[in-house]
């Protein structure tokens, strides 16, 4: 399942009548990560962590920018789904899911088309409700007006009875009822067939996707890593382990194009994260969950670094930390997944192949931001 988020900023356009998506094997054990990792967000893109929009001059006419980000979870090789609400537990690995455009604006203006393409696949379900394509694999918005400057309130939700959940398969969950969570403050105000938001989303089933990473089990507890694509992977690759009531995670520099990477399970010298302390909790209330190891921090950094928003990272933060790191139950904390998972982000171009998004006129950059979480399975294989 593939699932994005997408933020845009119009700088320098002019506003329109109507709307427009060889090999190496490096063995090393995993251990805490080096403050050069700890700091590869802020080198890969120190300026890139909030979303900005100056006026533009009077000889300058206004243009915009576009975020997106989403989560993938599914078994390597299957049908991925691109989406943006996190599932009810347990969630399918390796599924993206919140697929969400995020728009920035310098002035107010209207897009020609905002389209979506899943090639090999169909889109199943957009908010703002989007009109069909050209073919199945497609569907889009037309005269999408963006204004950063008025009041944006957001239109209701839609109910389980509305489209687009009404028409979606028995068992399949509804994403847009849950897209509070992703709405954001200093994004563009969206309006678009009566509706009122901060965003686009939509969510597309396909099968084109291969996620570029392989996981096998070792001997000692190490997974060997392998990064079959043709494409560096951004950022970091965070492994996260969770065992009764506690979480451990770490980070490490992903295997290169055609290389591989053994990763350790030395968790011993990471600090609990802070963000999982509470205080002054009423008696019987569930403890927090242990996280330890630098995983939440470092997410933030090589998102940080793809080019996303502070706010925009917050929303991936709060749709998905219960699901990457344990969730609350009457008897405490338990784990979505238990035992060993690993997160990383995918490269544009694989991506690409997968979810194609095209806006008319062309936004000044678009920054994609898609996770890939994949769970071990006993055996050792990745699920």
């Amino acid at each position: 399942m593939l699932g994005c988020l997408v933020a845009v900023y119009f700088p320098g356009l002019r506003p329109l009548r109507g709307l427009a998506i060889g090999s190496l094997i490096a063995s090393a054990a995993c251990s805490a990560p080096t403050p050069a990792d700890h700091q590869l967000g802020a080198a890969m893109s120190a300026s890139k962590g909030t979303a900005t929009s100056s006026a533009p001059s009077p000889d300058v006419e206004p243009g915009y920018d576009v975020h997106e980000w989403g989560l993938v979870r599914a078994d390597q090789g299957d049908k991925v789904r691109i989406g943006a609400v996190a599932p009810p537990i347990p969630p399918e690995v390796l599924t993206m899911s919140k697929p969400v455009l995020y728009f920035h604006a310098d002035a107010p203006l209207t897009l020609e088309r905002v389209s979506i393409v899943a090639p090999g696949g169909s889109v199943v379900e957009t908010w703002p409700l989007a009109d069909q394509g050209p073919d199945e694999h497609s569907m889009g918005w037309s005269n999408v007006s963006i204004d950063p400057k008025s009041a944006c309130p957001s239109s209701p939700l839609p109910r389980k009875g509305d489209l687009p959940c009404s028409k979606l398969r028995a068992g399949d969950e509804c994403e847009s009822l849950g897209l509070a969570t992703v709405r954001t403050v200093d994004s563009s105000c969206v309006r678009v067939g009566g509706k009122t938001e901060t965003f686009l989303f939509y969510r597309v089933d396909t099968s084109s996707l291969t996620p570029p990473l392989r996981f096998a089990s070792q001997k000692g507890g190490g997974v060997l890593v392998t990064n079959d694509g043709n494409e560096p992977v951004p950022g970091l690759l965070f492994r996260i382990e969770t065992v009764e009531t506690e979480t451990r995670t770490l980070t490490v520099r992903p295997p290169p194009p055609h290389g591989a990477l053994l990763v350790g399970r030395d968790f011993s010298a990471a600090k609990v994260d802070p963000s999982a302390e509470a205080n002054d909790l009423p008696p019987g209330a569930p403890r927090p969950r242990i996280v330890t190891g630098p995983a939440r921090a470092d997410i933030r950094s090589t998102m940080r670094g793809i080019g996303l928003a502070d706010t925009e990272i917050d929303s991936f933060m709060k749709a998905w930390d219960e699901t990457l790191f344990g969730s609350p139950t009457k008897g405490g904390f338990r784990p979505v997944k238990a035992g060993t998972t690993f997160l990383y982000f995918l490269p544009e171009p694989t991506l690409e192949r997968a979810a194609k998004v095209t806006f008319e006129p062309p936004p000044r950059s678009f920054r994609r931001a898609f996770a890939v979480w994949t769970h071990l399975s006993p055996s050792g294989e990745a699920r």
